[in-house]
């Protein structure tokens, strides 16, 4: 199984991604029956160099996760955004526009590591964002999710390009979803296991258009234009918790929200 967490500092020194970390690692030791599996764990370290968490916080991190961090080029193409909010689309404020578009390069950046992996052997690779906490049925549903995966020698005609583990009902209109079923993705791209042998058209896709919306729109709006196939866990298999945000403004209205498809061992 490989994971790939991404991370950014929060403001308060509020660490979501440290007992994340822990939770996985834990959770698929745990696993009963016990999973054969090996599992890899990537950090995707999204800071800058300047806004960097120190080296100790890292020496910290449950043994075995690995660390990978944006790349001078990545960091050029974001320092040469436009942030005017009259050159914006949306006519965001400068700080959300920043925000935003760094937040659709780091999904474009663990997309293409994943990519990367899958041609490495992985066939699978379940991205999370730091700020969610995994129900404790997490490791037997994605076994069984990958159990039923046919082989890659199988050929599907309609192989699946993503499961998302979590949805917010409140984006869903009206739609009731059944376990595994094809889901019209509308937002929260919070935890989404990924086939790595379909993610080409994705990876393309957001590569094109990050500079222009939200990383959970580039998902919605990729399945729109080429149908792909994502299915949905019911209920989500993980839940956001996420009620520090990275962006200082939805602080001032608030904070972020706790919200989602509530299993049963999602305590409030």
């Amino acid at each position: 199984m490989l994971f790939i967490v991404s991370s950014v500092t929060r403001p308060n020194g509020t660490d979501y991604v440290s007992l994340l970390l822990a939770s996985i690692i834990a959770g698929h030791a745990a696993s009963s029956p016990p999973l054969d599996s090996r599992l890899r764990v990537l950090l995707y370290d999204a800071d800058p160099p300047e806004r960097r968490r120190p080296a100790s916080w890292f020496a910290a991190l449950p043994p075995g996760v690995e660390v990978r961090r944006p790349p001078a080029s990545a960091l050029a193409e974001l320092a040469a955004v436009n942030t005017d909010p009259r050159k914006d689309k949306h006519h965001d404020p400068s700080d959300r526009i920043q925000w935003r578009t760094k937040g659709a390069h780091d999904l474009l950046s663990v997309l293409e590591l994943a990519q990367q992996e899958g041609e490495q052997g992985w066939p699978y690779a379940i991205l999370l964002q730091e700020d969610v906490q995994l129900s404790s049925t997490f490791f037997p549903k994605l076994r069984k999710i990958l159990a039923a995966a046919p082989p890659a020698a199988a050929s599907p005609a309609a192989p699946w390009v993503a499961w998302a583990l979590f949805h917010a009902e409140a984006f869903d209109h009206g739609r009731i979803y059944a376990d595994g079923a094809p889901y019209d993705f509308e937002a929260c791209d919070q935890a989404l296991l990924y086939n790595t042998k379909e993610m080409g058209g994705i990876v393309d896709y957001v590569k094109r258009n990050w500079r222009y919306d939200p990383s959970d729109w580039q998902l919605r709006d990729y399945q729109r234009a080429s149908g792909a196939l994502v299915r949905v866990a019911v209920p989500s298999l993980v839940q956001h918790i996420g009620q520090v945000s990275s962006l200082a403004a939805k602080q001032k209205d608030g904070g972020g929200i706790m919200s989602g498809c509530w299993a049963h061992d999602f305590v409030e």
